[in-house]
């Protein structure tokens, strides 16, 4: 009802909000399968097609970027090209249709195409004190994360392994949605390209030891 209500408000008012922006977008530019009937009607051409922040792009917003990007993939001349930065674990607007999925889905579509990634591991801003301490509390996110998760959480789905194998699928499709988020989110190594550049760290641990047992890498890194 509010949702509703707030659309009516912005309709009377010839206003649209975030997700309305992307939609009419796609109406005004008519067929979004055609990059020619889009080039037309915005009278411009776009030989280059850069994108940052690429894991919190919209459906809406990818129905609009796509055929932009089909036509420069396409392109044998070598006129075009595309350039797609995102992270996965950096995707911070699913509430307002975030989809970093879209990455993996470019990476399957457009596999052929597309030059091999780049993994960006190389800091420029950071000193090697802050990527000695990124490296130790994210090198085994899969642990130490699933260490602070409360065991309903993290079951695995054991009821659907003898279906799963029944239909081929791999193993890991009946753990937990923690597990399989994790597993999905690779972490390499990072360091500072300025050797000598000081640093400071302020962290604070949350979390309980079991007994006798190890602690997690963040805790550990903090009280180092």
């Amino acid at each position: 009802r509010a949702v509703a209500e707030l659309r009516l408000a912005f309709a009377r008012h010839g206003q649209a909000d975030f997700t309305e922006v992307a939609q009419q977008a796609i109406v005004a530019l008519g067929d979004a399968d055609d990059p020619s009937e889009l080039a037309l009607r915005l009278d411009y051409r776009i030989r280059h097609l850069l994108v940052d922040e690429f894991q919190d792009t919209s459906r809406e917003q990818w129905r609009v970027l796509e055929p932009w990007l089909d036509e420069a993939l396409q392109d044998d001349a070598g006129t075009k090209s595309v350039f797609v930065v995102g992270d996965t674990k950096q995707s911070i607007y699913g509430w307002r249709g975030g989809t970093p999925g879209l990455i993996a889905h470019i990476e399957r579509q457009y596999a052929a195409q597309l030059g091999e990634g780049v993994a960006l591991t190389r800091s420029y801003r950071s000193s090697p004190l802050v990527m000695d301490f990124v490296n130790r509390v994210f090198g085994n996110l899969r642990d130490d994360v699933l260490h602070f998760v409360e065991d309903q959480h993290k079951a695995d789905l054991v009821g659907l392994c003898d279906w799963a194998r029944s239909r081929g699928l791999p193993s890991e499709c009946t753990e937990s949605a923690f597990k399989r988020a994790l597993a999905a989110w690779p972490f390499a190594r990072h360091e500072s390209a300025k050797p000598t550049l000081p640093g400071w760290i302020t962290a604070t641990a949350y979390g309980k030891r079991t007994a006798g047992g190890p602690g997690n890498a963040a805790s550990d890194a903090a009280g180092d």
